[in-house]
């Protein structure tokens, strides 16, 4: 396991990914870095399916699967998140 932190991003996504990660391993207090390997650290690809889900559940997102898949860090998730986020077009109050 990493003895890094996650930095922080100006809006908390990293920070937030980090944190469904522990959920995930159902360990609050694990230490995980933005370049940490989801794989490495044990998880399975049901287990990797299963952040996915909750990453997108999280953030209104829709990730690339084999994104995660070929990059399963932390810091390659926070920007997927990031750029989901900037190419989804803005909602008007009205489509709510």
């Amino acid at each position: 396991m990493s003895t890094t932190d996650a930095t922080a991003t100006a809006d908390g996504t990293l920070d937030r990914v980090v944190e469904l990660w522990r959920e995930l391993f159902d360990e609050p207090d694990l230490r995980v870095g933005p370049d940490d390997n989801l794989f490495t650290l044990g998880a399975s690809s049901l287990l990797a399916m299963t952040l996915v889900a909750r990453i997108d559940r999280e953030f209104g997102t829709a990730l690339d699967l084999m994104a995660v898949f070929e990059d399963p860090t932390p810091a390659r998730m926070a920007a997927c998140v990031e750029q989901a986020r900037a190419a989804a077009p803005l909602l008007e109050e009205g489509d709510l």
